[in-house]
Order: C-alpha cells, then structure tokens, then sequence
C-alpha cells in the first residue's frame, strides 16, 4: 500500500506540474481524451497505478457519499508479470 504522504504529494504535483516525480522518477501529467483531466501512470513497488484528476462538474462516489472531494483517484489493477522472487534449494533448507 502506498503511504499518505506520498499520495498527497502526487495529487499536489498533479495539479500543478507537468511532470510527477516518485521514488525519484519523473513520469509526465498528460491529459484524458475526452474531459482532459489530468492524469499520470506510475509504478511503486512493482505495482502501477494511475492517477486522474477528479471531475468538478460530475458528482463522484465520495461526494455522492457525503464526503469531500478527494485529492487523488488511485485504480488499482495487475501490473505486469514480474520475475519470482530467488529462492534457496529445499536440501539447502532443510536439516
């Protein structure tokens, strides 16, 4: 999961920078195609994820719940297949 500080910190560079930086890499704002709302792709922990500016002029599900507007909009999906992680021969573990 990813902290607090660092969602806060990309949905403040989201609104005001071309550019996202996360765990030291740079991942480029681009805008949707159809409401151009802002967006960027990025990957922490080998997971990617997808940030979107939050539409003002449509009601999303938090303020349809009765909260306040939230900062960032994070989907969560499967990344890509990444390599298992190394493992030891089972002669070499057990005694």
């Amino acid at each position: 999961m990813i902290a607090a500080e660092i969602l806060k910190s990309i949905a403040a560079q989201l609104m005001k920078s071309t550019s996202v930086s996360v765990d030291g890499k740079s991942v480029t704002v681009r805008t949707t195609s159809r409401e151009h709302l802002k967006t960027a792709a990025f990957t922490v922990g080998g997971h990617e994820f997808q940030a979107v500016e939050q539409n003002q002029e449509k009601p999303g599900p938090m303020r349809a719940a009765g909260a306040g507007r939230p900062d960032l909009v994070v989907r969560i999906g499967r990344g890509p297949q990444l390599p298992y992680s190394l493992r030891r021969p089972v002669a070499d573990v057990i005694v």
